[in-house]
């Protein structure tokens, strides 16, 4: 979000106190399309008169679908768009590594973890250095605490992750050597 208001020439006030830090983005947030009362243009209109085939055959790879599209793919069944027919068997092999990584989130609770609250500046591989000695933990503390966010880089001020001793946290992260 931020991103894009930088990108679109937006100024953003990043003080220590501004109220940009306290936006938490809810990614599963349903969206809904408004109709808007606005002549089409004319090339608008001469596609509406195509056949009703999709306009773009979707995504051929990966790397073409929206981290949202692959989280609304693993959590909702119901939600299987034609146009990512072409890349369905991959969306669920996806989905089958989010089920691990959440089996894994799971590994983190317990009575020997801690919570951290997030601080502004703030990136996973500093957290893992400071917690664990070891910066490279970094994507296993993100497989923990896969539930706050759908891009390791991309945690905000105030956000609580879970910390798992030293002990769970190398045992994390040699179950998901063994998955890769």
């Amino acid at each position: 979000m931020l991103d894009g208001a930088r990108a679109n020439g937006l100024t953003i006030d990043t003080d220590e106190a501004s109220a940009v830090f306290e936006l938490k983005p809810n990614v599963m947030a349903p969206l809904t399309n408004q109709d808007i009362d606005t002549e089409k243009s004319f090339f608008g209109a001469l596609l509406d008169k195509l056949p009703g085939a999709p306009r773009k055959p979707g995504p051929l790879s990966m790397t073409e679908v929206s981290e949202i599209a692959k989280l609304r793919w693993a959590e909702d069944s119901t939600y299987r768009p034609e146009t990512l027919c072409n890349v369905a068997h991959e969306l669920d092999a996806f989905a089958s590594r989010l089920a691990d990584s959440q089996r894994a989130s799971s590994l983190g609770e317990g009575d020997d973890r801690r919570f951290y609250t997030v601080q502004q500046g703030d990136n996973l591989g500093a957290i893992a250095k400071a917690q664990y000695g070891d910066a490279d933990l970094h994507r296993t503390l993100f497989l923990v605490n896969r539930a706050l966010s759908l891009h390791p880089d991309e945690i905000f001020p105030g956000q609580e992750l879970t910390i798992p001793s030293k002990e769970k946290i190398v045992e994390i992260e040699a179950r998901s050597r063994k998955g890769s």
